[in-house]
């Protein structure tokens, strides 16, 4: 369509608080990264319903994901590198994340999460790779936080 403005995914970042320090970090050199939800159904077929299977929406989930370069721990301390994120997988620590449009803050998904999914890749000749599936808890927002 004429005049439509696409937005360039490289603008939609992930960051996280992670610690004690108020600041949002970004998460380290990712490449990818997305938001998932889903709802599972319930199911409420019964006799009366036919030949047809009838359901409700139950309960939400949803996940950050990101894939990315690792960087150097000492490299850039304002990002949350590959060192950090094992530390906070191991501990099973819930912190809060967002994935905002840095050019639009009101293009944002938030809620707190945890690790639950983390892996490194080191392939020949490449730069080494990381991927994290962080686990939203008690539900997501799409406000810009107070």
């Amino acid at each position: 369509m004429a005049g439509e403005a696409f937005k360039n995914g490289t603008d939609v970042i992930l960051f996280a608080k992670i610690g004690t320090t108020p600041a949002w970090v970004p998460l380290a050199c990712l490449k990818t990264n997305s938001w998932d939800g889903s709802t599972a159904s319930i199911d409420t077929t019964t006799k009366c319903s036919g030949k047809e299977d009838t359901s409700m929406a139950g309960s939400k989930s949803s996940s950050f994901k990101g894939d990315g370069n690792a960087i150097n721990e000492t490299g850039t301390p304002t990002q949350a590198s590959f060192k950090t994120l094992s530390g906070l997988w191991q501990l099973g620590t819930t912190f809060p994340m967002k994935m905002v449009g840095v050019n639009d803050a009101t293009d944002i998904v938030r809620g707190d999460v945890w690790i639950s999914a983390l892996s490194k890749g080191a392939d020949h000749n490449t730069a080494v790779t990381f991927s994290a599936t962080f686990q939203v808890t008690g539900g997501v927002l799409f406000t810009v936080e107070a």
